[in-house]
């Protein structure tokens, strides 16, 4: 990897990659509660800084954090994380260009963000759709992810005491 990572035993890494698999860095990331919680180690500047999982993006849920696209990409789908929640015209740009539906899937207490980024992009990547969530994706279950890639849902609930459903 062209740049050198201080070690550090309280993080993992996170390849970035590109739609078409270029590496387009690193994210550290500490699960002890450590400060900052995620450590950038950027390569290619040549697209936005956002990681991309699974194959065929005929349709791609946009999320936060790497660890929700990977739950996606485990489930069946595909997934954009933004590794936070800003979109911009660069961002929307390039979703634009590698899929051909949107489905907006940002952490637990998103919604009216999730609205706003919707009625600004939506002419950018054409109609998408909201998913509700109580939990952050990389928390729901496999089997809820694709019950809602298939369009059987859009608000995703807990019943009390399961990890999702």
């Amino acid at each position: 990897f062209p740049v050198t990572i201080p070690p550090r035993e309280d993080r993992f890494a996170f390849n970035v990659f590109g739609p078409r698999y270029s590496s387009r860095g690193l994210i550290l990331r500490s699960f002890s509660g450590a400060k900052p919680k995620a450590d950038t180690y950027r390569v290619d500047y040549s697209g936005p800084f956002i990681g991309w999982f699974g194959a065929g993006y005929s349709q791609t849920v946009v999320v936060e954090d790497i660890l929700s696209a990977l739950k996606v990409a485990q489930s069946g789908g595909s997934a954009v994380a933004l590794n936070g929640t800003h979109v911009n015209y660069e961002i929307a740009s390039e979703i634009a260009e590698n899929t051909d539906r949107v489905i907006l899937a940002l952490d637990k207490g998103t919604f009216q963000l999730m609205l706003k980024i919707k009625g600004t992009f939506d002419s950018v990547w054409g109609p998408s759709t909201i998913w509700q969530l109580e939990q952050d994706l990389k928390y729901e279950s496999e089997g809820s992810i694709q019950e809602a890639l298939s369009g059987k849902k859009t608000t995703f609930s807990r019943i009390k005491g399961t990890p999702g459903t």
